[in-house]
């Protein structure tokens, strides 16, 4: 993404916690045990070979870059965007798709909504992939409000799985919503330095390839194992702030994934698991009733 023209310094310290549902300590974990993704646009290969090397590099998923804007001329389409999607899940990636927004006004944000869910379903990506709004253009007025609007008209399409995508100061200066999870830019430094970010994209070169890689917190760019819910969602259970985060489990009461203080999730049921209410919150992924509030 246009984020690698930016440097972002922030003297803080990555202090990601992983707990065990049965056990009160915490285990110090460091970014770079999570998964990775990338996100590639037009610059980036669309060959096979390309996404299969970054796989062997534990590189589990892709955003591609599939539109931008959709007015005053501005409706871009990737044009490598149907290879990219095609070679990324023959390589056994997550694929997700971004959108560059150039919204300015709700009739405009409204407009690039339709654009991306029209592009998206005729690349035959279903309601259920994550769909990004890149949100960092110096020309956008409102950023907030008309982002929001993208949103729900999205919502309205039915895309759901929903993320923010930034640079950290923006998220600093309160110009973007939170009600979807956020996916933080901030490079040179060891952490991604906002609050409960779902995703950090660390760098512009990975390995020297001019490519931009992440690490996902949560398992939204890299699995289909768990869905985060909007905030003000009725159906959802919020995890627990205690020891920097918990634990949800699979039905087996193995680790599944850690989970950040107060994320909100969607409830899909109730089971018991080692004795316990467990609520499900993906595909054989569960969070403990008494991790939650």
């Amino acid at each position: 993404m246009k984020f690698k023209k930016f440097k972002i310094v922030t003297l803080f310290t990555l202090a990601l916690s992983l707990v065990s549902g049965a056990i009160a300590g915490a285990a110090q974990v460091q970014a770079s045990d999570f998964p990775k993704f990338a996100d590639v646009a037009s610059y980036q290969s669309s060959d096979e070979y390309y996404f299969k090397n970054l796989a062997t590099g534990n590189v589990s998923g892709v955003v591609v870059k599939l539109t931008q804007g959709s007015t005053d001329g501005d409706n871009y389409i990737n044009p490598k965007a149907g290879a990219q999607i095609k070679s990324a899940k023959a390589a056994g990636m997550k694929v997700s798709l971004y959108h560059y927004a150039k919204y300015n006004g709700s009739a405009d944000a409204k407009a690039e909504a339709d654009f991306f869910a029209n592009a998206a379903t005729r690349y035959g990506l279903d309601k259920n992939t994550v769909m990004v709004a890149d949100v960092e253009d110096s020309s956008l007025t409102n950023p907030y409000a008309d982002t929001v609007t993208f949103q729900n008209e999205l919502a309205a399409r039915g895309f759901n799985n929903q993320v923010v995508y930034s640079m950290a100061s923006w998220f600093w200066a309160n110009k973007l919503p939170r009600n979807y999870p956020i996916w933080v830019a901030n490079y040179g430094v060891s952490q991604p330095g906002v609050d409960n970010a779902a995703a950090w994209q660390y760098t512009s070169n990975y390995n020297g390839m001019s490519l931009d890689m992440s690490y996902d917190f949560t398992g939204l760019f890299t699995n289909n194992s768990v869905s985060q819910a909007p905030a003000g969602n009725k159906s959802v259970v919020t995890a627990l702030s205690r020891w920097n985060g918990v634990n949800a489990v699979h039905k087996d009461g193995s680790f599944a994934q850690w989970l950040y203080p107060d994320s909100q999730w969607v409830n899909c049921g109730e089971t018991t698991i080692n004795g316990q209410t467990a609520y499900q919150i993906g595909n054989d992924v569960y969070i403990y009733a008494g991790d939650t509030h």
